[in-house]
């Protein structure tokens, strides 16, 4: 009787380890995952304030992305207020995704990247030309969208989703501010003349 109420404790202390041990494993994985999403988040915040917002500090933004979630970056598109239709600032650098996304551009599917402004992070088209559309806004206006394009048969975690957002309303705020800061130009321009 003993021996089978220590076979029985020994059983349950196993379990207790495992348990365990599969707790600690996905607190850990939850951990590296939010380090990744503060060193992704630091990194386009810094890029975006130390840097003027040209293409080509808006391609390394899109290429830190791609490491981190796993998409590539095919476009980022801007738009005026109340103009439907956006225009491409950055297409991604490789030829392939170049060609892709300007073939997609070309389609005239400004409605279904930009959506009603308000929309979040969704998936647009098929096939070839699945893409997910990041909205790019600050304080509820939009600027413009991230196009990022999914690998075949690869769905978006969630966590990836809350982090595109992230990055979405800091790429949407340093928009905004290019465009206040031209708006300045120009009244000190036609003030000066």
């Amino acid at each position: 009787q003993l021996g089978q109420s220590f076979n029985s404790m020994a059983a349950d202390l196993s379990r207790s380890y495992a348990t365990l041990e599969a707790r600690v494993e996905e607190k850990t994985e939850k951990l590296a995952r939010s380090n990744v999403s503060l060193e992704v988040l630091y990194n386009t915040t810094r890029t975006l304030a130390e840097n003027p917002l040209t293409p080509s500090t808006l391609d390394w933004v899109m290429r830190d992305i791609e490491r981190v979630v796993g998409l590539k970056p095919c476009a980022i598109c801007a738009r005026e207020e109340g103009d439907q239709r956006g225009f491409p600032i950055v297409l991604a650098n490789e030829p392939m995704e170049r060609e892709r996304a300007s073939a997609w551009c070309t389609d005239e599917r400004c409605y279904a990247c930009f959506g009603d402004g308000a929309s979040g992070v969704r998936a647009v088209g098929n096939g070839e030309n699945r893409l997910l559309a990041v909205p790019l806004a600050e304080g509820g206006t939009p600027y413009g969208v991230l196009l990022l394009r999914f690998p075949p048969g690869m769905e978006i975690e969630e966590w990836k989703t809350k982090l595109l957002e992230s990055i979405g309303h800091h790429i949407g705020a340093a928009l905004a501010a290019a465009k206040r800061i031209d708006e300045r130009r120009r009244i000190a321009l036609m003030e000066e003349r």
